[in-house]
């Protein structure tokens, strides 16, 4: 027995506080009803109706609760031959068709914000439905727009902005692929161009002019694409559609930001704010695009703010385009997270995910970004400094310390009150000695809606690390001495809510632990993540020291299967070893995959989506008595097998593909809190506290 050590242990127990228990506080349901005083609706319903005798009313562009931008696309049944129909007393009759089921179809526009009357008057009787509108600059259920606030129309080409809510006038233009693979301007899009590159789309060979849509919806900026192969029928107001394969691919950028802005591809580390430009392979097949500005982490990480903007652009697509089949997500990073938090709590508005190198959700997460900050302080301290790096890669549990270096540089501004915020508020930031009252640059300063402002004005931070007693791994594997836990332990500290160091550990309080859970802020599977098919992508980048490596991706497969040993029947796990091993790969694979042009490397994201496709379009026409649980079993595509790449481009596939000592021997590594003791599912946010138990330390 280390004698020294136990006698160390127990004089520094205040200072570790004690062993942080690797169970997670009881989960609240992640749809419960909210707080009062908490502004986020839990659910988005696929649609609304009412009904009176015969008569059925439904919004086919989204909610009646929830329509935004005065206009809403009604189908209503059963009304008679003669029926009317009034908007707040105006007969709008005109603006409705019948279809060839009897139903009357049309775009209601001219609604006011609130409340508006909608009257059906068929023969003898009349039905009334009441429709609540919101306005195009919203907010429908995020909370009040945050203050003060940067427009940035003009970076887009939009112009300047049209009022205090960065509102700018729609813009639509058409481009084309021409022959040698490029993207060209189209000046005329009623002449087709003799170059233009014929591609195969909704089973028919068209020229690939593109019509591209962009605007500012919910404050951000939003973009639409489709392949618009009939110029010489198409203007601003009309589209042929002949071309769309009745798909919508809805894209969510990487990042995580609090820029108080409308998002900013000139600023650095903001490349992927548009949530990656026009990707060719998939237009060129018959799919729609979307994406905003404000479905992109980097500029707000804020995934109820990204749920209510989807929400927003879809319906705007659905009255200006069509209303898809299938809306499939697709994004990297925390664009894999934001679509996970959409479908766990927003159900409907997603009907399968594509997800890139997924972080679960970032509350769970960004302790990873304040225990790197911590440990890379500590190494750099004069009380670190004799940690070799075997030791400092055992403490972390990455595969080296490139991966802490990259938590503390990308995510760690996000926990310091005096960075995060857009270049042109720089003189408005918060500064301990000079400005203590400025803007606070925080991911939960920026997202006061949701987690509250304390009596000061400062926003409530779930962030806690308390307890956990770092390198406890690393100690028992005989990596590290017992002084030198001790010395860890006792000299890590913490961050002040400002982001300044301080020798206590930060401690959150239990409610803003509870709001976390309770608002949906922590995945917990819930909503639709068991109900819809989802493709994790895999890019082994975890030697390279990407924050988004592969025990990330086994956290989402631990908390979808709800912690059981069986792979979840509703997930593919598709794992692809590109041999990237340097920051200086990793930096050039996160330039292609932002920059989604013609040539290049697209080719798992989008085979994902097109076996997504198929998969959700079988359980879909599934008329069979099984549940859905079954159903996403037995219709799954053999296409969606697991699957592993080898550098040499080797293929595997089934379910062995991914596990550690199957045909591609990924190695899988951890966190500094997994190393300390929590679980792998990393529910966790703050540690059960407990007595210090000596049987824990294989040492004594």
């Amino acid at each position: 027995m280390h004698r020294n050590f136990l006698a160390t242990l127990l004089i520094a127990a205040a200072s570790i506080a004690a062993a942080c228990a690797s169970d997670a506080p009881t989960p609240v349901n992640a749809v419960a009803d909210l707080l009062e005083d908490v502004q986020v609706a839990t659910s988005v319903p696929s649609g609304s109706s009412g009904s009176f005798d015969t008569i059925d009313l439904e919004v086919l562009s989204g909610d009646s609760t929830r329509i935004t931008g005065n206009n809403a696309l009604l189908r209503i049944g059963g009304a008679s031959l003669n029926a009317t129909m009034q908007l707040n007393g105006k007969d709008v009759t005109g603006d409705f068709e019948r279809n060839a089921n009897g139903d009357y179809v049309g775009l209601v526009r001219g609604m006011g914000v609130g409340n508006n009357s909608f009257v059906v008057v068929s023969d003898d009787f009349t039905f009334t439905e009441t429709l609540t509108n919101f306005a195009s600059r919203g907010p429908v259920f995020s909370g009040p727009h945050i203050e003060p606030f940067v427009c940035t129309t003009e970076t887009y080409g939009l112009g300047a902005p049209l009022d205090g809510d960065c509102s700018a006038a729609t813009r639509v233009f058409w481009t084309y692929l021409d022959t040698a693979g490029e993207l060209q301007p189209l000046a005329d899009p009623t002449v087709s161009p003799a170059d233009a590159a014929t591609v195969s789309a909704n089973d028919q060979l068209v020229p690939a002019i593109i019509r591209n849509e962009v605007g500012t919806i919910n404050r951000g900026i939003y973009w639409i694409h489709v392949l618009d192969p009939d110029p010489g029928e198409a203007s601003a107001a009309t589209w042929a559609g002949t071309a769309w394969n009745e798909r919508l691919v809805f894209r969510y950028g990487s990042g995580c930001g609090s820029t108080y802005s409308q998002g900013d591809v000139t600023i650095p580390n903001r490349s992927n704010a548009l949530g990656g430009p026009v990707d060719i392979d998939l237009l060129s097949v018959g799919y729609a695009l979307a994406y905003s500005t404000f479905t992109t982490m980097a500029t707000h990480c804020n995934d109820v703010l990204a749920a209510e903007t989807t929400m927003m652009v879809k319906e705007h697509f659905i009255e200006r385009y069509g209303r898809p089949e299938l809306t499939i997500g697709q994004g990297d990073g925390t664009g894999a997270t934001a679509q996970f938090l959409i479908a766990q709590n927003y159900p409907g508005l997603l009907d399968a995910i594509s997800a890139s190198r997924p972080l679960p959700d970032v509350i769970t997460t960004i302790g990873n970004a304040l225990d790197c900050t911590l440990l890379n302080r500590f190494y750099a301290g004069e009380a670190g400094a004799g940690f070799t790096p075997a030791q400092q890669t055992a403490i972390n549990g990455h595969a080296g310390p490139g991966t802490c270096n990259q938590w503390a540089d990308q995510f760690g501004p996000l926990i310091d009150a005096t960075t995060g915020c857009h270049p042109g508020l720089d003189g408005f930031a918060y500064d301990p000695e000079d400005n203590r009252t400025g803007l606070r640059c925080t991911f939960t300063d920026a997202n006061p809606a949701i987690w509250g402002l304390d009596d000061r004005g400062v926003a409530n931070r779930p962030l806690d690390n308390a307890g956990i007693q770092y390198g406890l791994r690393a100690l028992n594997d005989g990596i590290i001495t017992p002084e030198q836990f001790i010395t860890l332990n006792r000299e890590l500290g913490s961050l002040r809510i400002d982001g300044q160091p301080t020798e206590r550990r930060a401690s959150a309080e239990p409610e803003d632990i509870e709001a976390a859970f309770e608002n949906g802020r922590v995945n917990q599977a819930g909503g639709d993540l068991r109900r819809v098919p989802i493709v994790l992508i895999d890019v082994y980048t975890d030697r390279a020291g990407d924050p988004y490596d592969r025990s990330q991706v086994f956290t989402v497969l631990e908390r979808v299967g709800g912690g059981g040993t069986a792979p979840p029947g509703n997930v593919a796990v598709w794992t692809d070893d590109r041999g990237i091993t340097t920051a200086d790969d990793l930096a050039a694979y996160n330039a292609r995959t932002t920059d989604l042009r013609p040539g290049q490397d697209t080719s798992l994201v989008v085979e994902s989506i097109r076996v997504l496709d198929e998969w959700a379009t079988e359980v879909a026409a599934d008329q069979g008595d099984d549940s859905l649980t079954l159903k996403l079993v037995n219709n799954r595509p053999v296409r969606a097998a697991n699957l592993c790449v080898a550098p040499d481009g080797t293929q595997s596939a089934g379910e062995a593909a991914n596990q550690l000592n199957g045909p591609c021997g990924f190695q899988l590594l951890a966190d500094p809190r997994q190393i300390a003791g929590n679980s792998a599912n990393s529910l966790a946010v703050k540690c059960a506290l407990r007595p210090l138990d000596f049987t824990s330390y294989a040492v004594l």
